[in-house]
């Protein structure tokens, strides 16, 4: 069907594609794993009829698999379904407003692509642990052809899709577990500078974090730090006369004011 309304942006164009001319992406796991999707694009496609469409679809050129289509689609499919089932039945020309990108390069350009193209969407735990997995396969196929990203996996992973390290350290461990088995004990001459009661379950990652800290700040200190798992944290001053010293340290006077 012949193409409508194209134009230049930026060596990127923008077009009116019939839908029938687009094709899903394979590799979208964002479709499958997002719940009540059928429900979704129902909606969608209510508020399509009423209002039109906001926001263009992203496609690129591909004719190279025989199927009678000409692209395929790196975000928009929830749009690309709406349309599709109100022209099935009869509402609207089916026409679909995109913006047509270059090919990606390989698989891990295009897995990249689909994530960043959905980087506004809200997002349930099950798309999150979906996409902290396709960014694992996107950098071991990057360490794969020598080019490693800088720094640690998690923290690019985390960067390029808005979680922080340890979130996205626990979504790639998928475990949970309590940091140390100590409680803090007066008994044993520590100052105590918080104690709860409650003891809650931390993901591997929390864990990682406050075992770190705990030895961040024994060193820092020059002195024996223990944090439980109900988050207190417990010096070991080195004598009575220490215990000033300690105080001073963290940021308080000698009675115990914050400075």
């Amino acid at each position: 069907m012949a193409l409508l309304n194209e134009f230049m942006s930026g060596g990127e164009k923008k077009l009116k594609v019939h839908v029938s001319e687009i094709r899903r992406n394979e590799r979208n796991f964002y479709a499958v794993v997002s719940e009540n999707e059928e429900e979704n694009v129902d909606n969608l496609a209510t508020i399509l009829r009423e209002d039109g469409q906001d926001d263009n679809g992203v496609v690129y050129e591909d004719t190279s698999l025989n199927d009678g289509k000409k692209y395929t689609l790196l975000a928009g499919e929830r749009r690309w379904k709406a349309i599709t089932k109100n022209y099935e039945n009869g509402l609207g020309d089916g026409m679909y407003e995109v913006k047509v990108v270059r090919r990606p390069a390989d698989e891990i350009d295009e897995l990249m692509r689909i994530v960043r193209n959905n980087a506004q969407r809200n997002k349930t735990k099950e798309v999150r642990a979906a996409e902290v997995k396709a960014m694992e396969v996107i950098w071991d196929g990057l360490v794969a052809r020598g080019e490693k990203p800088e720094g640690k996996k998690r923290d690019w992973i985390g960067a390029n899709i808005g979680l922080s390290p340890r979130r996205v350290q626990e979504y790639m461990t998928g475990e949970e577990s309590d940091i140390g088995n100590e409680e803090a004990n007066p008994e044993e001459g520590g100052n105590t500078a918080t104690r709860r009661r409650n003891q809650p379950t931390l993901s591997s990652a929390d864990a990682e974090y406050l075992r770190n800290l705990q030895k961040n700040l024994s060193e820092s200190t020059g002195r024996k730090v223990k944090i439980n798992k109900s988050f207190g944290i417990t010096f070991y001053p080195n004598g009575f006369d220490d215990i000033t010293t300690v105080l001073l340290d963290l940021g308080f006077t000698e009675d115990g004011y914050f400075r």
